[in-house]
């Protein structure tokens, strides 16, 4: 309902109003009291709501100018911040293309002066015009929401704007990278998104140029390596070619790098590489050819077992590096290497002169005889200045050959002559010995390299030999033999002869022979060479020990070996004995828990221990615990106690054997016995129970009319 129908209605539903009040006091009241109250009162009444109905109308109607005008002015303030915004960023990126946010808005611009706004397109203000309160609202409302529609297009081009220069510059510096003038280049960032970013606005363009400006400034640093590096190969070139256009190309690319053109900074670049490139190309493989084949001579020379290994490992990195040049691009790093075999050539001639000075230094300082060595015709000459002097490498190649080559020959012969003296004195008398026990010595008979050498020196200083190079061997006439005679004695004499062998072995004489005596018995050996051999005596009875001495045959010889008595517990554990100590503190328990079990403990028994040393650790223990050890004839090892079994024996005399009778050893050791002793033991035990019995080699006899 309108506000005027609305109006007319209170006022036609006051009047009735008051025309009731009226009858009611002219009914209930007076009569005059009702007349004037109809006459006077609605009349004024009436007179004062149409006054305040036309005053609320004239104030509503005021409001709404004012309210329309308020938008007027919100809606230039939006498009004031978006206009100037465009300028903002047409500002911060030149190439950024606004052309079609600045036509949409400009038509809002005029659609806004339409509406009574006023705006100035150069400066970006605004003001509100005299005829804005009669300004439709809705329109307003529509051009405010276009100007937000605006400043979101905005940004979303601003992002893709950044999205593809970030491309851009990646595709640039790629290419620099394949053209191996730069490094590869770091993957752009990904800048944020309007919706993902900081809120619309002077943030978000900051945001993502931030990201852009990094990037630009990593395309400036790889633009200037490029340059660098197409500056030095131009600095590496010894051939003609076209430098102001290289240096033009350059030019032009500083430049465009500078005004942020890095597709044409790129350009300039690459265009500079292949004029260089182009016009170098011919020079560069005829100059790689040449130093691949100087690194060729230089690794085939012979030269490396003389020197330092390290100079021949720089040649050999340089070859392998040789083969990835493939451009004249390249001329810089063929320059280093170039450089790096010139030095490495130059230091292998210096290594091999010192090396010829000094084993010409050493025989020198000798008396060596005439004819065994001539001074190199290369000594004390200087060849590393020559050389040095040398410009091309294709000319050093040929004179380093002919110059190593001699210094080679030189070094491989003075070192031998130096080696041999140096040695000679040891050798010499390894020579001698040879000579004197066999009248020849052939190289294998010497321990060294180059036996020609110290046989051609020997032969020299001792005129009484022959020599043979081409064997190579010295002789000397006939061989010097001796008479070497060995006296054995034992400690004390015996009834029977006692036999001991007596060897006497060195190179290729091996002599043997038996000693048998009560006491003292001699060996004699005839014709022994010249020389060092080993003597060894060996007593053929357990409790002698073995005697084994090194001797010196330089004439007729005699010996003295006296032979001392040996138990047989230090006869098994042999010198040991610290490691059978260690062993046996380890497994007392175990030979203690055996022993209690079987009553005896044998080498025939396993035991946790390598078999070559369980004899020597049950001797030991056995020795520790006091109780006895034997050995029978097939070399077992047994470790008993003697009481315990010397009462056995007492018992079979005592109740198993009559008066008359006889029992074997091998019975008794059966029937009887609780451990499985040899004979010598058994019979040994029975002779000193002190009954009346009579013992032979395999038996015990108990004689009639003897007492117990």
């Amino acid at each position: 309902m309108k506000g005027q129908t609305r109006a007319a209605l209170g006022i036609g539903a006051l009047t009735v109003l008051m025309a009731a009040v009226g009858a009611g006091l002219f009914v209930f009241a007076s009569t005059q009291l009702g007349v004037y109250f109809v006459v006077g009162g609605i009349p004024v009444v009436l007179l004062v709501v149409a006054v305040a109905y036309v005053r609320g109308v004239l104030s509503g109607e005021d409001n709404t100018g004012q309210y329309v005008e308020q938008r007027t002015k919100q809606v230039g303030e939006s498009l004031r911040d978006f206009w100037r915004s465009l300028s903002t960023v047409e500002e911060s990126y030149p190439r950024f293309d606004a052309s079609t946010l600045r036509s949409r808005a400009d038509s809002l611009v005029s659609d806004y002066e339409a509406q009574g706004g006023e705006f100035d397109r150069d400066s970006g203000s605004f003001s509100v015009g005299k005829g804005a309160a009669s300004g439709e609202l809705q329109e307003l409302e529509r051009i405010d929401a276009e100007v937000t529609t605006l400043a979101a297009d905005r940004d979303d081009q601003l992002y893709d704007f950044v999205r593809d220069e970030l491309d851009a510059l990646h595709a640039d510096m790629r290419a620099l990278a394949d053209a191996d003038i730069a490094a590869e280049p770091a993957e752009p960032p990904e800048p944020p998104t309007p919706d993902e970013g900081p809120p619309s606005g002077l943030a978000y363009w900051e945001a993502v140029g931030e990201d852009l400006e990094e990037y630009r400034m990593e395309a400036d640093a790889t633009v200037d390596e490029a340059i660098a590096r197409v500056r030095d190969i131009q600095r590496n070139a010894t051939d003609a070619y076209d430098e102001a256009a290289v240096d033009r190309h350059l030019e032009d690319a500083e430049a465009d790098r500078r005004d942020g053109e890095y597709g044409h900074a790129v350009d300039a670049v690459l265009e500079a590489q292949a004029t260089l490139e182009s016009e170098l190309s011919g020079s560069f493989d005829q100059d790689r050819e040449d130093l691949d084949a100087f690194v060729d001579t230089i690794l085939d020379s012979g030269a490396e077992q003389y020197v330092d290994a390290e100079l021949f490992d720089q040649v050999r990195s340089v070859q392998r590096e040789l083969d990835s040049l493939d451009s004249a691009l390249d001329v810089g790093s063929l320059s280093e290497h170039r450089q790096t075999v010139r030095t490495a050539a130059l230091d292998i001639v210096s290594s091999l002169e010192t090396e010829v000075d000094r084993h010409v230094r050493t025989l020198d300082d000798e008396e060596l005889p005439a004819g065994y060595y001539s001074r190199p015709a290369v000594v004390d000459e200087d060849h590393v200045d020559d050389l040095r002097a040398i410009g091309p490498v294709r000319d050093l190649d040929h004179e380093w050959d002919t110059v190593v080559a001699d210094l080679v020959d030189a070094v491989g012969t003075v070192k031998t002559k130096a080696t041999v003296v140096e040695a000679y004195d040891d050798v010499s008398e390894t020579i001698e010995e040879r000579l004197r026990q066999n009248g020849t010595v052939t190289a294998d008979d010497l321990p060294v390299r180059h036996a020609g050498q110290f046989f051609g020196l020997y032969f020299r200083r001792n005129p009484d030999v022959e020599f043979d190079p081409d064997a190579p061997a010295l002789h000397r006439g006939d061989v010097e033999t001796y008479t070497v005679e060995v006296t054995v004695s034992y400690d004390e004499g015996s009834e029977a002869k006692r036999r001991a062998t007596v060897t006497l072995d060195g190179g290729e004489y091996d002599g043997r022979e038996v000693v048998a005596t009560h006491l003292v018995g001699t060996a004699a050996f005839a014709d022994v060479p010249f020389g060092e051999y080993e003597l060894v005596v060996a007593p053929g009875e357990d409790d002698y020990g073995r005697v084994e001495r090194t001797v010196q045959v330089e004439g007729d010889t005699e010996l003295s070996v006296d032979l001392e008595p040996v138990t047989l517990i230090e006869q098994l554990v042999d010198g040991r004995e610290e490691e059978i100590d260690e062993h046996v503190t380890e497994f007392a328990p175990r030979l203690r828990d055996r022993f209690d079990e079987e009553g005896y403990l044998s080498t025939d028994m396993e035991f946790p221990i390598t078999d070559d040393f369980v004899p020597g650790l049950l001797a030991e223990w056995a020795d520790r615990e006091g109780y006895a050890v034997t050995r029978t004839d097939d070399g077992t090892v047994i470790v008993y106690d003697d009481s315990q079994l010397s009462q056995e024996i007492m018992n079979v005399i005592q109740y198993n054997l009559d008066e008359g009778d006889r029992l074997s050893y091998e019975r008794i050791r059966s029937n009887y016995l609780s451990v499985p002793v040899p004979d010598t033991v058994i019979e040994e035990l029975a002779a000193d129970t002190g009954l009346s019995v009579e013992t032979t080699a395999d038996s015990i006899e108990k004689p009639a009319g003897g007492e117990a």
